[in-house]
């Protein structure tokens, strides 16, 4: 069953993976569509028609499905939700950065509007000819757009901390963009907040695509906005993969004696680590589960290494040498 407690699972719909790209998804859609369309199941050729009936109902009901699931997976905005906290949590809201519910997601469109808008005059229903697979059914491209001139992407590069990164945030990005004027035609510049979901482990150098988020020109399409999530300098840290690296910087005597380290992990926790170990400039030490989540699985994470860094003192006495001339080997 594709129902759980988290809702409806989208990707089951469409019978894609989690990682499905853009294009693996309007393809699942393309074929998907067809094949369920109500045209394709009008004629079922059941032995009653009660048993016809059932069958059209049915069909009717996964085409509205399957619209949903495209929509959905092809927003990336919707698609992050849902990737993070389901479908309830979808339609419900998801929290922002203060804990509060936001953004709830209704499906406004019609199923046949989306078949529509994404085969345009391409339909495989146009000339009510019916077909029951999607093999070799042109598509147009973007959805609700034929496919023609498209203004050029705008790039935006979005700055998170690490604390955002490790437990997710949602980010409110402005941007200005060219929009034209629905009455003269003419090109105003508009400014536009756009509404980001950053997921829990999410890296620097993910890229958000916005479609039709962009500038617009007369005769062209809008471009999209496509956001780069770029690392903030930390503190303490420093991320290579879903480790966490601090660079400890330990005298000579602590390096022989040992010491005990204060950290503060990014959920805001202290983190003790004992050295009991000699240690010398580039030894590590591994402290396990306390890094980075997994932006796959948050239950997953990675470590807290630490590299150490040994000051020797810049003079000694003569008595101190003496000293150390005795009791070290």
């Amino acid at each position: 069953s594709q129902s759980s407690r988290m809702g409806f699972d989208y990707y089951k719909t469409l019978e894609v993976s989690r990682t499905a790209s853009a294009e693996e998804i309007k393809e699942a859609y393309r074929q998907k569509a067809v094949l369920w369309h109500p045209q394709s199941n009008a004629s079922s050729g059941a032995a009653s028609e009660n048993e016809s009936k059932h069958s059209a109902e049915e069909a009717a009901a996964r085409f509205a499905r399957i619209a949903e699931a495209y929509v959905v997976l092809s927003t990336p905005r919707l698609r992050a939700i849902f990737d993070q906290f389901g479908e309830e949590r979808l339609k419900q809201g998801a929290p922002d950065e203060n804990g509060v519910y936001v953004g709830a997601w209704v499906m406004t469109e019609a199923p046949e509007k989306v078949f529509t808008d994404f085969f345009g005059a391409n339909s495989p229903f146009a000339d009510l000819k019916i077909r029951a697979t999607a093999d070799a059914v042109p598509t147009t491209g973007a959805r609700g757009k034929a496919a023609g001139p498209k203004e050029e992407d705008t790039h935006v590069n979005l700055y998170c901390s690490l604390e955002e990164l490790f437990s997710g945030c949602t980010k409110r990005v402005q941007i200005r963009r060219k929009r034209v004027r629905s009455g003269d035609g003419s090109v105003v510049l508009q400014q536009h907040t756009l509404t980001v979901p950053i997921r829990s482990g999410w890296k620097a150098g993910t890229v958000m695509t916005f479609p039709g988020e962009g500038d617009e020109t007369p005769g062209k399409a809008a471009g999209d906005v496509k956001l780069t999530l770029r690392e903030k300098p930390h503190p303490l840290y420093t991320r290579k993969g879903r480790n966490l690296v601090h660079t400890a910087h330990i005298t000579l005597r602590q390096a022989l004696v040992g010491c005990t380290l204060q950290l503060t992990t990014l959920d805001n926790k202290p983190l003790v680590v004992t050295v009991d170990e000699i240690v010398q400039t580039g030894s590590t030490k591994v402290v396990v589960g306390h890094g980075m989540p997994s932006a796959k699985d948050a239950s997953k994470r990675g470590n807290v290494v630490i590299e150490f860094r040994v000051r020797f003192p810049s003079q000694l006495s003569l008595d101190a040498k003496k000293k150390l001339d005795k009791l070290l080997p």
